[in-house]
């Protein structure tokens, strides 16, 4: 999973997005969780709640879900090119 973001990340254009399918999967959540803690300058979660249709118990329901990071779909909007040459140590995850 770290080797398949490596290189999209480069490949993503500023204003693209990257989808995690399976977030909740450890392997999957492992990356989304390196991202939110040490790219948070180069990408930005997109909170996909707002987009949910169903009645306000299922959206409460899935934006609960989504504030624990339990969800099974997780999207980052690229808002800037950069590597972390030179910035704070990486945090852990």
């Amino acid at each position: 999973m770290f080797c398949d973001f490596y290189f999209v990340r480069y490949l993503t254009a500023i204003a693209g997005y990257i989808l995690f399918d399976d977030s909740s999967d450890s392997e999957v959540a492992k990356v989304v969780r390196f991202v939110r803690k040490n790219l948070g300058e180069f990408f930005k979660p997109v909170p996909i709640s707002l987009y949910r249709e169903g009645s306000a118990a299922r959206r409460l329901k899935y934006a609960v879900a989504e504030a624990l990071y339990k969800t099974q779909l997780t999207i980052f909007r690229k808002i800037e090119n950069g590597d972390r040459a030179g910035r704070r140590k990486l945090q852990s995850f």
